[in-house]
């Protein structure tokens, strides 16, 4: 029987590589959009025409709505007949701004989008996996969250926040046969990264071992592995996948 992966923020990159990705391997898949609804519809429909075997859904969702995800996990739960394998938070923004003149909304939105809703989707179906005793949640956060960057105060704290609700959670749910690890990526060519000028990704790139952004792809692979059981004895950990940009 093919599992059911709940994937948030994954009509865009990576969240949506990880759509394919998992599709490609078997999963049936159920993915939220904030907004764009038509893009969503696409990628449901490319699905379909490749995988016709396999569930996809497409769910509108702010993640940083309690109230909201809880309503896309019922649907969720509703199309997958009452079984979510996998949880994986991928929804968040960036407001970008040196802290002295970082705008108090801008600190929120990126609070409420990247941690609260790290609490509101795993807080609404994590007790089904603690009765299932089984579950896989994986938590995309960033190596700004570990070594922090300028300009992105909001931002590393979110993603720090993510690893240390990572590690907390993985000891809190082991004993009921559940996983919890989170995947850091460095400089990944995606919508965000095409916000930058040419120099500036040049300039990005040296600081990279191999010499180049990364590919969202790439990413998703790595989150593959984390969903499958080749990953079974992995738990509470944080993946770097960043082309050696940390080093």
């Amino acid at each position: 029987m093919n599992k059911n992966a709940f994937i948030t923020g994954g009509s865009r990159g990576i969240g949506k590589a990880i759509v394919y990705e998992l599709s490609n391997r078997g999963y049936n898949i159920c993915f939220t959009y904030l907004s764009n609804k038509e893009l969503s519809d696409i990628i449901i429909n490319d699905l379909k025409v490749m995988y016709p075997k396999q569930l996809f859904l497409a769910v509108q969702c702010d993640v940083s709505n309690h109230t909201s995800c809880q309503d896309a996990i019922s649907m969720a739960y509703m199309f997958f007949n009452n079984k979510i394998d996998i949880l994986i938070n991928n929804a968040g923004i960036i407001r970008d701004s040196m802290l002295y003149i970082l705008n108090k909304s801008d600190w929120d939105e990126v609070i409420n989008t990247n941690i609260n809703g790290l609490y509101n989707m795993t807080h609404s179906l994590v007790f089904d996996m603690i009765k299932k005793r089984q579950g896989v949640i994986i938590n995309i956060s960033s190596v700004a969250g570990i070594y922090g960057n300028v300009g992105q105060t909001n931002y590393s704290t979110s993603k720090a926040g993510i690893i240390g609700f990572t590690k907390t959670l993985s000891k809190e749910v082991g004993n009921f046969g559940i996983r919890v690890n989170a995947v850091a990526p460095g400089f990944i060519d995606t919508e965000m990264a095409h916000s930058l000028n040419e120099k500036k990704i040049k300039d990005l790139s040296k600081n990279i071992s191999l010499n180049r952004p990364g590919k969202a792809i790439e990413v998703a692979k790595v989150v593959a592995f984390l969903c499958s059981d080749d990953s079974s004895y992995i738990t509470g950990q944080t993946i770097i996948v960043d082309g050696g940009l940390s080093l």
